[in-house]
């Protein structure tokens, strides 16, 4: 497909008040390279940076992507987003790190699971989300003040003050950890909200349908051997997600 086609030609002329579309349009109109064009069901694709942004700092794990000696290979990887960069790292002198260094194409993936779609017909249960591919090559961070400020936001992110409450990482340390920033260049984003598609015209009003909402949440707490007895675990265990 052509880097610029006509959007109708991409299929994102969705009516604006289409059940499964955010807001009062259904895309920005911002033309997305071809091979992140979104084919299926592209009324709920977005390529615009403010909503792609908003799904990437509601999660910190991902999946990232790549092709080593003509195979393909998937791992999972915690992340965080800083202005128009995604950070990644890993093990210094592993081959995904080395491959990835080297210049190497990815696509890295994230999605949040917001509920579940339940329906009266088998073919249309499903869930709601929000999901974001990025297309692109990684550079290396070797500045060390760098690495450790996106290490400890990172950090930050996933264990919200933990990072005070431990020894800050000597540069020896640092050196061991590969930091990656992947710019946010060449992307899609895609959200599923509400209930189920599938008609009602002949609907049993005696089975339960619509749908139920998510939540990742802390819940039970198993310390370790070596902390003491009586010793509480942090207090955002018990206090609401923030997202």
């Amino acid at each position: 497909m052509p880097r610029h086609a006509p959007i109708a030609k991409l299929g994102i002329n969705a009516p604006l008040n289409h059940p499964h579309t955010v807001g009062r349009k259904a895309v920005s109109d911002v033309y997305p390279e071809g091979h992140a064009v979104v084919r299926a069901y592209p009324q709920r694709a977005r390529y615009d940076r403010e909503t792609a942004d908003s799904f990437l700092d509601a999660g910190w794990m991902g999946h990232l992507a790549t092709t080593m000696d003509d195979f393909p290979h998937i791992v999972p990887m915690m992340y965080i987003r800083r202005d128009n960069h995604l950070y990644l790292h890993g093990r210094r002198g592993t081959p995904l790190m080395i491959h990835l260094c080297s210049g190497a194409k990815l696509a890295f993936e994230v999605t949040i699971v917001d509920g579940l779609v339940l329906s009266r017909d088998v073919r249309w249960n499903t869930v709601n989300y929000r999901s974001v591919v990025i297309h692109g090559t990684a550079t290396v961070v070797d500045e060390q003040s760098v690495k450790s400020e996106i290490l400890s936001a990172l950090a930050e992110r996933v264990w919200p003050g933990r990072i005070r409450a431990l020894r800050p990482p000597t540069d020896e340390q640092l050196s061991y950890v590969e930091l990656l920033a992947v710019p946010i260049k060449v992307f899609s984003a895609k959200i599923r909200t509400g209930p189920s598609l599938a008609s009602t015209s002949d609907a049993d009003p005696q089975i339960w349908a619509g749908h139920i909402d998510l939540r990742m949440t802390p819940s039970a707490y198993h310390p370790d051997a070596a902390t003491a007895e009586g010793i509480a675990p942090p207090s955002w265990v018990f206090q609401p997600p923030t997202c």
